[in-house]
């Protein structure tokens, strides 16, 4: 089986002909978030499959619609596979290509070339918790504890994926499958979530999350079983849980009675405090998605060269051919030859799209980047004061827990509530309202300069009491764009995104 089937009729009527088939290879290898609609060519995020440059693209803290420079990378590679309608291809150009694109993913991390870190592809961030899942379960020993944090923050899949379940009614290989079934027979013997907002939406203190992990972990060891440490760094809405230090802690005083995997999805925190959760021995799932720009299910798992080898050891547990492919793997994990399929290409093309999407913000030195991202932060926060329709999620960052000094003045990710007026006051937008406006973002809504620009944000976050939040994100792609534009740009944009969102709510 391969990753890419023959050309749907529908998208060659709504794409040029030329393009058709990178439009569908793109959307290939995934569940189907990313299938297309037959009518609108666009997938369950509302992005279609080539670039769209009056798009302001805001919302990459969920997905982003593919840019000019990562359409162009696809399209080359696409070429140089060879792949035809039939999703016949060049196995040996795919698995060369593989071998590039997880080297390129550790020299972005600042992963030494020596230090043994290996990079594994994943469809998705979803299916890298999954895939860690399922190689650590069937090590054998004491049964698993997992403890994760609360899927509105990660994602609505985790859960499912992390207790060893299906997440979604087709796997990124092709097969149907039951959602909500076990995957295979090794499960956790037991779940456990942690909270990171308090009941009224606030942030909870990451002390007290700290001290959660801490005695969960101590009671579940003492009792024989062993833990599957789920980390977040960042989330959705920009928290981390547990600290760094916490977790560094945990795994050193408990040894291989711990596993810890680091949701950095978001690819939000610093080259230094990545490379030290590897260097403690915590595996990392990444995607190329997010803060990277690139088209959504890009995926990736970093394991640190103490985790490789454990799992390496071990053979491939069956039910992962549904979910990956020969040339995700390095080359030395043998057991990654019994999976049926020797390529994922539509993952091999949105990483190398992704990875394309980076070049322009890596030629950027640290110090511009910092002053364009602060810059940002403060004009962000300036304009939703000044808005009297927005008000924002203040979650403090304290870059002391973090480790590196990436706190409030790098913050990449700004939620925000949309305030309405009611016969009794004013009250926060809904979760149904803030979908609403989430929808209407992207289309064009008046003659006024913010009403005719076109924005993606990030979708609405859950919150109290049935409350959205609607989330404006920055990425590489416009860090790299306001390098070249001028910070002026980048706040401007920020403004009438605002204001757009605040008279859209007010007509709803």
């Amino acid at each position: 089986m391969t990753a890419v089937s023959r050309v749907p009729a529908h998208l060659c009527e709504a794409f040029p002909p030329a393009r058709a088939c990178l439009a569908d290879a793109l959307a290939q290898g995934g569940d189907q978030r990313i299938t297309l609609d037959p009518v609108t060519a666009r997938n369950s995020y509302g992005c279609i499959a080539e670039p769209d440059p009056d798009l302001v693209r805001l919302g990459s803290s969920t997905a982003s619609t593919i840019g000019s420079a990562g359409f162009a990378a696809a399209e080359e590679l696409l070429e140089r596979l060879g792949l035809d309608t039939r999703g016949g291809f060049r196995r040996g150009i795919a698995a060369a290509a593989a071998a590039r694109i997880r080297r390129g993913i550790l020299d972005l991390a600042g992963v030494e070339r020596n230090s043994g870190v290996e990079a594994i592809l994943a469809a998705s961030g979803t299916d890298a918790h999954l895939i860690f899942t399922q190689m650590t379960l069937h090590r054998p020993g004491a049964p698993w504890l997992v403890l994760m944090p609360e899927p509105a923050e990660s994602g609505s899949g985790v859960p499912g994926a992390l207790a060893g379940r299906h997440f979604a009614d087709h796997a990124a290989m092709g097969n149907d499958v039951t959602k909500g079934a076990l995957v295979s027979p090794c499960a956790p013997i037991e779940t456990r979530r942690y909270a990171l907002r308090e009941p009224d939406g606030s942030a909870r203190n990451l002390a007290e999350i700290d001290a959660e992990i801490t005695a969960a972990i101590v009671e579940a060891v003492a009792a024989g079983r062993r833990v599957l440490l789920v980390a977040i760094d960042v989330s959705k809405t920009g928290i981390v849980a547990p600290s760094p230090g916490c977790v560094l802690a945990v795994r050193a005083a408990h040894g291989d009675a711990v596993e810890v995997l680091v949701d950095a999805c978001q690819f939000r925190l610093s080259p230094e405090r990545l490379n030290r959760y590897l260097n403690s021995g915590c595996a990392l799932a990444i995607t190329g998605s997010k803060f990277m720009g690139g088209p959504i299910f890009s995926g990736a798992l970093l394991l640190p060269s103490t985790v490789g080898t454990r799992l390496r050891a071990l053979p491939m547990p069956p039910a992962l051919a549904g979910y990956s492919a020969q040339c995700d793997w390095d080359e030395a994990w043998r057991a990654a030859e019994t999976l049926s399929a020797p390529a994922n290409t539509g993952l091999l093309l949105r990483w190398e799209a992704a990875l394309a999407e980076m070049r322009p913000y890596g030629k950027i030195d640290e110090q511009a980047t910092r002053a364009i991202a602060m810059s940002f932060g403060q004009a962000v926060l300036a304009a939703m004061e000044s808005n009297p329709a927005i008000e924002p999620v203040l979650d403090h960052v304290d870059p002391r827990a973090l480790g590196d000094g990436f706190g409030e003045d790098l913050r990449t990710i700004f939620p925000f509530y949309l305030v309405r007026r009611t016969g009794t006051g004013q009250r926060r937008a809904t979760m149904e309202q803030a979908r609403q406006v989430y929808r209407q973002m992207p289309v064009p809504a008046g003659t006024s300069r913010h009403l005719r620009r076109r924005f993606e944000l990030g979708q609405p976050v859950a919150m109290a009491h049935g409350e959205g939040a609607l989330r404006l994100s920055l990425s590489a792609p416009l860090i790299a764009e306001a390098h070249r534009r001028g910070e002026k740009w980048l706040r401007e944009l920020a403004t009438d995104a605002f204001a757009k969102a605040a008279e859209i709510s007010s007509m709803l």
